[in-house]
């Protein structure tokens, strides 16, 4: 299934092809391919086609009809509260870890790499579908969702430390000949 015409899901999903092209620019600088850029390029296709096919709901879609039928539905927010607990000590830990093993890189490699690691965190503690994660998520002002305000601000936040890439590489090459 192709994501609904709703504009503000284009619109994110718009902002995901913007932050993988722009990862897969970064990753190939003065004719070589940067393996961290490249990766993160990698991972942006694949949240962009999760995004574009709705992939995270249909997980969550087979997950919750197995969980009816396996007869553990009605316990399911306790399970759900696990996880979404499990994953925030996770994410914490590889938050650190990252920070540690990308403090000889650049700034901007650093700030994409965290922000694709808090996107992929967004991403699965959405598909849990915990409803106290699901009120927060879709609290809002207008149309705007808090939801969108997160997905879009870690997607563009990605893409600008890429865009810092570029014109950091653009600075160190010196400008191009004529």
């Amino acid at each position: 299934m192709i994501a609904g015409l709703v504009p503000g899901t284009w619109l994110t999903v718009a902002n995901y092809v913007l932050a993988f092209g722009l990862c897969l620019i970064a990753s190939r600088r003065d004719g070589r391919t940067d393996p961290l850029w490249a990766g993160i390029a990698l991972v942006m296709l694949l949240l962009t086609l999760n995004k574009v096919f709705e992939i995270e709901t249909y997980i969550a879609e087979t997950g919750r009809a197995l969980a009816k039928e396996d007869g553990l539905y009605h316990s399911r927010r306790m399970y759900q509260r696990i996880v979404v607990k499990a994953l925030l000590v996770l994410l914490a830990f590889v938050l650190v870890v990252a920070w540690q093993r990308l403090r000889s890189v650049d700034r901007h490699v650093r700030i994409s790499a965290i922000a694709l690691l808090a996107l992929c965190f967004f991403v699965v503690a959405r598909a849990i579908s915990y409803h106290n994660v699901d009120r927060l998520l879709n609290r809002g002002f207008a149309v705007i969702k808090l939801n969108g305000l997160i997905e879009n601000g870690l997607v563009l936040g990605l893409a600008a430390g890429a865009v810092l890439a570029l014109r950091a590489g653009r600075q160190r090459s010196g400008p191009d000949p004529d």
